[in-house]
């Protein structure tokens, strides 16, 4: 059954926003990237990342910005692997090939029998690893290993139909979007590398929670048709459907509503900002902010109008 439904607009009036020059060079040569394991597959051909990348790192130079759009295009070059190899309701199975892609993320080499998507990723690993530190390397594969389990969580739910209660879906949607890995490459954009304590404490920490509430909870505002033809159930607006017992259009405009708290939060935390002692701190530290309000802006702009979303009108709501 279908209902119609308008989507809610986002608006972010004070936030940064922009796009790369290097946005169509930047697209082509990712499916390229992706062409030369074999990987270039319709789903990708639907899936921009280059321009997503584009619009969440326009500031980048070329060569980091390509890193940016590759990474990108292997997460969801990733979701594809796993629904073609029909793993999104087995958690073991997907334990196992995690496992293998940590630690090829942490510097094994893959051998010819393993999948071409962790040859993809041994591939971005080595150009990545001339951008940074070990340190830096070592905390970004704990931020993967999140992401990758909280994708098994997906697929146990799947497996045994349950559609999880809003507490938690809130709390792993912070995971499963595979922001926090996003955020962090700001710094290899940047050309910066805050200390830890930084962006993982404080409110550097309460920032990226807030921005990554707005961007993975107005992704749901987007794909929701799509999840929902795919009988998917983690989506935040079938979520508060199902367990608060309201209407679809009451759901939608409850997102919208929280959406706009995390923005207001946001935009209230800016205005709080800790002075630190070091000038080169604190400039990077603005940078960083200032990124992640692009990330904020540019997922917006990249999700209206692309064709990962077209496939379905906007105003066609899968019940």
């Amino acid at each position: 059954m279908t209902l119609a439904f308008k989507l809610p607009e986002l608006i972010y009036p004070s936030f940064c926003s922009d796009i790369s020059p290097y946005a169509d060079e930047i697209q082509i040569n990712t499916f390229q990237w992706a062409s030369n394991y074999g990987m270039m597959t319709e789903s990708l051909k639907k899936t921009p990342s280059g321009f997503l990348a584009s619009r969440t790192y326009p500031k980048a130079s070329k060569d980091t910005l390509q890193i940016v759009a590759d990474w990108l295009a292997w997460l969801f070059l990733l979701d594809d692997e796993v629904d073609n190899a029909n793993l999104g309701q087995e958690s073991d199975q997907l334990y196992i090939l995690h496992s293998q892609l940590l630690s090829i993320l942490r510097g094994n080499s893959p051998t010819p029998q393993d999948w071409a998507i962790a040859h993809l990723l041994a591939n971005w690993r080595d150009r990545v690893s001339c951008y940074v530190s070990k340190d830096w390397m070592e905390r970004y594969s704990s931020m993967v290993a999140l992401y990758l389990e909280a994708n098994r969580w997906e697929a146990r739910n799947r497996k045994l139909g349950i559609v999880p209660d809003v507490e938690d879906y809130i709390a792993m949607r912070s995971f499963s979007g595979a922001m926090y890995p996003c955020f962090a490459l700001m710094e290899i954009t940047e050309g910066i590398e805050l200390p830890f304590y930084i962006v993982q404490s404080g409110v550097g920490e309460s920032l990226q929670q807030l921005a990554c509430n707005i961007v993975c909870w107005s992704n749901d505002i987007f794909s929701y048709s799509k999840e929902r033809k795919y009988q998917d159930v983690h989506n935040l607006v079938y979520v508060l459907h199902k367990h608060k017992n309201i209407n679809l259009q009451s759901a939608f405009t409850q997102v919208k509503t929280m959406h706009d708290e995390e923005v207001n939060k946001f935009k209230q935390l800016l205005l709080e900002l800790p002075v630190y002692k070091s000038p080169q701190i604190e400039e990077n530290f603005l940078l960083f902010i200032k990124g992640l309000q692009y990330w904020i802006t540019g997922n917006r702009d990249w999700s209206i109008g692309n064709p990962r979303y077209e496939q379905f009108e906007t105003s066609e709501v899968f019940v």
